[in-house]
């Protein structure tokens, strides 16, 4: 079994420039830095959403099975999500 860890979140007005050139630089370090079994998909930008307290971002991440979750949460890892 797989799942997607969605992680939404919103940056301050002003602030998506920034953090759109932070994500460039920094994407694949990113990647590289989520634990055994997980894998960053990308950060993206939402443009329809019918879920407003999910923020304008999100971050998904590939779960490669309950084994890996169970690792993660026993670890006190985290896949992202804080």
């Amino acid at each position: 079994m797989r799942f997607i860890d969605e992680i939404g979140f919103s940056l301050k007005p002003g602030q998506e420039q920034a953090f759109q050139q932070w994500l460039v630089k920094n994407e694949d370090a990113l990647a590289k830095a989520y634990p055994k079994g997980s894998k960053y998909l990308g950060t993206f930008v939402v443009i329809y959403n019918a879920e407003k307290a999910g923020g304008d971002w999100r971050t998904l991440v590939e779960v490669d099975s309950y084994g890996t979750l169970d690792t993660v949460a026993a670890g006190g890892q985290s896949t992202g999500r804080e």
